[in-house]
């Protein structure tokens, strides 16, 4: 919304055509956005208790964020399986370090 706040406001430098297509290309992210909140919250493929069985970690700010990175990972469909939540809990780790 800022974004095509800011392009009216700048709209001199604009074409009607060039701000109509900008605008209809925000409204379309805003539609894609508020409909992947309607969407049912996918179950993890990993929990807390796995980190700590699996990986021998504590609970802390590490382990929010690779639950944090794994729930986006699994919500942008880049893993789709526990197999790939482990291996990218792993890839995680490595990084950490």
């Amino acid at each position: 919304l800022l974004s095509l706040a800011d392009r009216c406001s700048a709209q001199g430098s604009l074409s009607s055509n060039e701000l109509a297509d900008f605008e209809l290309g925000i409204m379309n992210l805003m539609h894609a956005f508020y409909e992947q909140l309607k969407r049912p919250k996918l179950a993890p493929f990993l929990n807390g208790n796995d980190l700590i069985t699996h990986f021998k970690l504590k609970p802390g700010p590490e382990f929010k964020r690779i639950l944090e990175a794994l729930e986006e990972a699994q919500f942008l469909g880049e893993i789709s399986s526990h197999d790939e939540a482990m291996a990218r809990v792993r890839e995680l780790i490595a990084q950490e370090k």
